[in-house]
């Protein structure tokens, strides 16, 4: 079975030099068909000298991108709908994890999106210049900046990852309506089986499902069960399963996390995705297992990039 994964922090510890689960042969041999890959820093800009280091810091991960997938001929880098190839091994998308610096140069914005970013998360752990993020200690969402932000994501047809996002934030953002971007959780699980302020309510599901976007499951313990320690590949179909219930068939999706966080020992590499396919397969027959697996992420990608 193919698979599509929506998240991966394999470019930051490639940078870093510290070592990866993500590779391309991993990948390929995981029959892993499409693959987000998300660029990050640690350390966000705070002013446009700072942001400018970062804007470096971010060249320096899509060079990476480029020496490790898109320069290989069996790899496309999917910026379009019309970037899709049912003879390729391995589509690769780049996403932004936190948008820090955009808020001090639209150049920034422009430069990202002609080296072909098309999913942007407003914030990561903190709360910044466009939203406030998950762990806010604020009443506040949406700033003046973030709105006008989204009504320029919306104008460009970028996706917005509201993963990392407040809860305030995420239905500003829903309250946008015509104006409103499209919307993902790359990596996100259900707040109602495991309340973790980086899950989703049931209302967030709900929404993310009434507006066509995907929402993908990762296997952080924390985000999985209150008692981390016993999470396991059981709780990632609970999760699963309550997306499902929600009315979810065709939204619920891979979003691992993989080189981003310690995971489940169960689904720490990517070889180990099969096995998921065979407990989806068994748990809700194969034509679900195949949506979560991989056509949700396909059709949705179809269907949204510009």
């Amino acid at each position: 079975m193919k698979i599509a994964d929506g998240h991966c922090d394999y470019l930051y510890q490639k940078s870093r030099k510290q070592p990866t689960v993500i590779s391309y042969s991993t990948l390929k041999q995981s029959r892993v068909n499409i693959q987000n890959f998300a660029l990050f820093a640690s350390k966000q800009g705070g002013s446009i000298e700072s942001s400018e280091k970062i804007l470096q810091e971010y060249q320096k991960q899509i060079q990476i991108f480029k020496d490790d997938f898109i320069n290989r001929t069996d790899c496309v880098f999917i910026k379009s709908k019309n970037d899709f190839d049912n003879n390729s091994v391995l589509h690769v998308l780049l996403s932004l994890e936190g948008c820090d610096i955009l808020a001090y140069s639209s150049d920034f914005f422009d430069q990202l999106w002609n080296l072909g970013a098309r999913i942007f998360g407003l914030t990561w752990n903190h709360d910044n210049a466009f939203a406030t993020c998950c762990h806010t200690k604020k009443n506040t969402g949406l700033t003046f900046k973030g709105i006008e932000f989204m009504h320029k994501l919306s104008k460009n047809h970028a996706i917005v990852d509201v993963s990392h996002l407040s809860e305030q934030s995420f239905w500003d953002i829903i309250a946008l309506n015509e104006s409103q971007p499209t919307i993902i959780a790359s990596h996100s699980n259900s707040k109602t089986v495991c309340n973790h302020v980086r899950n989703l309510s049931d209302g967030q599901i709900k929404a993310i499902i009434s507006s066509g976007g995907v929402i993908g499951i990762n296997y952080v313990p924390e985000f999985l069960n209150e008692e981390k320690e016993k999470a396991t590949m059981d709780d990632v179909i609970r999760h699963i399963d309550t997306i499902i219930k929600h009315g979810g068939e065709n939204v619920v999706a891979l979003g691992s996390d993989f080189d981003g966080a310690a995971l489940i020992k169960e689904l720490n590499s990517p070889h180990s995705l099969q096995i998921l396919s065979y407990r989806l397969n068994k748990e809700f027959g194969d034509k679900i297992a195949n949506k979560v697996m991989f056509e949700n992420w396909k059709n949705f990608l179809l269907d949204r990039l510009p």
